[in-house]
Protein backbone atom coordinates (compact mmCIF):
# COMPACT_ATOMS: atom_id res chain seq x y z
CA UNK A 1 0.00 0.00 0.00
CA UNK A 2 2.59 2.53 1.43
CA UNK A 3 5.00 1.65 -2.09
CA UNK A 4 1.74 2.43 -4.42
CA UNK A 5 0.79 5.58 -3.01
CA UNK A 6 4.78 6.85 -2.89
CA UNK A 7 4.57 5.89 -6.69
CA UNK A 8 1.27 7.85 -7.22
CA UNK A 9 2.74 10.94 -5.76
CA UNK A 10 5.86 10.83 -7.36
CA UNK A 11 3.32 10.56 -10.56
CA UNK A 12 1.58 13.40 -9.09
CA UNK A 13 4.89 15.53 -8.66
CA UNK A 14 5.45 15.16 -11.96
CA UNK A 15 2.68 16.32 -14.03
CA UNK A 16 2.29 19.09 -11.57
CA UNK A 17 6.03 20.18 -11.74
CA UNK A 18 5.28 19.30 -16.27
CA UNK A 19 2.37 21.78 -15.69
CA UNK A 20 4.92 24.69 -14.05
CA UNK A 21 7.19 24.23 -16.27
CA UNK A 22 4.62 24.34 -18.85
CA UNK A 23 2.97 27.79 -17.18
CA UNK A 24 6.76 29.66 -16.36
CA UNK A 25 7.53 28.93 -20.01
CA UNK A 26 3.75 30.03 -21.35
CA UNK A 27 4.19 33.19 -19.21
CA UNK A 28 7.75 33.53 -20.59
CA UNK A 29 6.73 34.02 -24.23
CA UNK A 30 3.82 36.05 -23.41
CA UNK A 31 5.94 38.39 -21.48
CA UNK A 32 8.38 38.65 -24.48
CA UNK A 33 5.85 38.72 -27.04
CA UNK A 34 4.53 41.38 -24.92
CA UNK A 35 7.94 43.34 -24.10
CA UNK A 36 8.73 43.07 -28.09
CA UNK A 37 5.18 45.04 -28.04
CA UNK A 38 6.34 47.61 -25.90
CA UNK A 39 10.04 48.04 -28.24
CA UNK A 40 8.24 48.19 -31.21
CA UNK A 41 5.43 50.98 -29.68
CA UNK A 42 7.76 52.96 -28.78
CA UNK A 43 10.36 52.24 -32.02
CA UNK A 44 6.67 53.36 -33.71
CA UNK A 45 6.28 56.25 -31.82
CA UNK A 46 9.89 57.78 -32.28
CA UNK A 47 9.54 57.32 -35.99
CA UNK A 48 6.39 59.64 -36.38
Amino acid sequence: MNKEFKSLNEVEMKKINGGSAILAITLGIFATGYGMGVQKAINDRRKK
